[in-house]
């Protein structure tokens, strides 16, 4: 390998080919900058399409804690599903700063009942139709009803 030798404002500058290493490293930052790029730009356009409606809100007795009933509509290729959402009752609505209490597949009528230490989910939906349950949210037993005979 023979180095080439330019001379730049007044000095000598000695100029190597990138060894395989270096090549790897820099396409390997290449990429993953590109993919940071992309994720981001996709992720930006999806919140955009997708509208979220509330359905319902349903604040706990001490009035620390609300729940509301949302439905996401991303469009015509995806159905329509309901989620229970819980969060202090202060902070502004966002998914990011909620717990998911229960998630329904279908647009199902959902009703929230506050008792001691337990959120009921009541719903006329079908066990079939559960897409999630969690057990506690933010502190609090979820329990889901289903009108239609489930348990």
């Amino acid at each position: 390998m023979r180095k080439q030798r330019k001379r730049i404002g007044g000095g000598d500058v000695a100029k190597r080919d990138l060894t395989m290493a270096e090549r790897r490293q820099a396409g390997f930052g290449c990429g993953l900058l590109f993919g940071l790029m992309l994720l981001a730009v996709l992720g930006s356009i999806g919140d955009d399409m997708c509208r979220t409606a509330t359905f319902g809100r349903s604040t706990a007795p001490g009035g620390w804690w609300r729940a509301r009933v949302q439905m996401t509509d991303c469009g015509a290729l995806n159905g329509f599903s309901r989620v229970v959402r819980v969060q202090p009752s202060w902070l502004p609505e966002d998914r990011w700063l909620s717990c998911r209490a229960a998630a329904l597949d279908g647009a199902h009528a959902v009703s929230l009942i506050w008792t001691r230490n337990t959120l009921h989910v009541v719903t006329d939906a079908q066990q079939s139709d559960v897409i999630d349950v969690a057990r506690t949210c933010q502190g609090w037993r979820v329990q889901l009803h289903l009108r239609s005979g489930g348990p």
